[in-house]
């Protein structure tokens, strides 16, 4: 699965990145590995299209982080005024 979603981030389309995370794993598994059972539950449904990758999940945490300290801020300064 790590090359399927590698190929998705560079930009290939859901099926390639499929077909070849598949393939891949049948060049390099062991008999036992390549059975179906473990590559066949993998199926791919809906729109074969590149997923757009927009903004990193880097800036979305640091945001949420930024936010939440924030929000702490106001509430220690909220409770502060209350007590004194």
């Amino acid at each position: 699965m790590v090359d399927f979603y590698r190929s998705l981030k560079v930009g290939l389309a859901i099926s390639k990145a499929l077909r070849g995370a598949k393939l891949n794993h049948l060049s390099s598994a062991t008999p036992i590995s390549a059975l179906s059972c473990y590559w066949a539950p993998f199926i791919f449904v809906g729109d074969d299209v590149a997923l757009a990758t927009g903004r990193s999940w880097s800036v979305t945490w640091i945001g949420s982080v930024i936010v939440g300290l924030l929000a702490m801020l106001f509430l220690v300064a909220r409770l502060l005024k209350r007590t004194g």
